[in-house]
């Protein structure tokens, strides 16, 4: 068998396949096109799930293509295309240093590098550790979008000090800016969303990537290596989005060292493995701080929703036609209409 490609182990960079079809790609657009009209056809079973929040890893909206599962690499055996997972790796040594390893070797594949900083320990502790790897100060960035409840750029200036970073590139961007980039959110991710929050990393990236920096370094994969949070609905979302601005997105918790390390150590809630790691690094402060997980606020997106779409789509979905209220519903029902125009589905 010919290996053609080789998955991410977490999802977070997501790849097409129709094996029914001897298809791929690592986009959907190009999938699609590669299949013709006739494959541009909704699942409603795939589409239910992400109203659920809780897609499969497998199924996406669309009925003949699917996703590469994470993990697994896709070969071709003769005519046929076929999935393989891989056995991670037991690797031994401490997590610390399979962490700074994972990240020496992925900056040199990179050439300008930014670390994304936010209010939390993963990206503190991915500074750090870049900080010891290189030796030498590492340009630093976050966004700030001043929104109740949502922004962190008081905590985060505040890990900066604490860290002793002189210089934050601080990204501005309000409530304008996140709606008005959500179709090219959608169009990067190729997924419905149920909140904005991923269309805060596409801004980010594209003003990154404008600024001249071809990496992006973040804590990205941490919840879900650590915590067990579930990588389904995150990791291939933000990987899109960050991979459409054409950026390379990193983080030496999606190492498989690291994976496999985390599967063999046990995980919990608390990420408790991880923070004691941090702590040769980190002030107490950091290491020990609770995570306050944050969404962005409801907008209201009704220019963007499709009425007629909704009539369709609904009773398929087992669902009641939704309400003009600004809330997670809304969002999914008017990222949906987003999806289906940028590729062309059909009830």
């Amino acid at each position: 068998m010919k290996l053609l490609v080789q998955g991410s182990p977490m999802g977070m960079m997501p790849h097409y396949i129709s094996a029914t079809r001897g298809a791929h790609a690592p986009t959907l657009r190009e999938l699609l096109d590669l299949l013709g009209d006739q494959a541009r056809a909704i699942d409603p079973v795939g589409l239910r799930q992400y109203f659920d929040r809780h897609p499969d890893g497998e199924r996406t909206c669309f009925q003949e293509a699917k996703l590469l599962p994470a993990g697994s690499d896709l070969y071709c055996d003769g005519e046929n295309l076929r999935c393989h997972g891989r056995r991670l790796p037991l690797p031994q040594g401490s997590l610390l240093s399979l962490l700074e390893h994972a990240l020496q070797e992925s900056l040199i594949c990179a050439d300008k590098v930014a670390v994304a900083l936010s209010g939390g320990l993963d990206s503190a502790l991915v500074f750090a550790l870049t900080r010891r790897v290189t030796g030498k100060a590492v340009p630093v960035v976050t966004l700030a979008t001043r929104l109740p409840g949502y922004c962190e750029l008081e905590q985060t200036l505040e890990n900066a000090r604490l860290l002793g970073i002189d210089s934050v590139e601080v990204i501005e961007a309000n409530e304008a800016d996140l709606i008005s980039a959500l179709p090219d959110a959608i169009a990067g991710c190729e997924t419905p969303l149920f909140n904005l929050h991923p269309v805060s990393k596409l801004l980010l990236a594209r003003e990154v990537s404008h600024r001249g920096y071809d990496a992006l370094l973040t804590g990205d994969g941490a919840d879900q290596v650590f915590a067990a949070s579930d990588p389904r609905n995150y990791l291939p979302i933000v990987g899109a989005i960050v991979r459409a601005t054409g950026l390379t997105l990193l983080s030496p918790f999606l190492d498989e060292r690291v994976v496999g390390w985390a599967k063999c150590h046990g995980t919990d809630p608390e990420k408790t493995a991880l923070r004691q790691a941090a702590a040769a690094l980190l002030p107490a402060e950091l290491v020990w701080c609770k995570k306050t997980p944050r969404l962005a606020p409801d907008f209201d997106l009704t220019g963007y929703r499709d009425h007629q779409l909704e009539s369709q789509l609904a009773p398929r979905l087992g669902l009641p036609l939704p309400n003009s209220q600004p809330g997670p519903q809304q969002t999914l029902w008017a990222t949906t209409a987003m999806l289906a125009r940028h590729l062309g589905g059909t009830c």
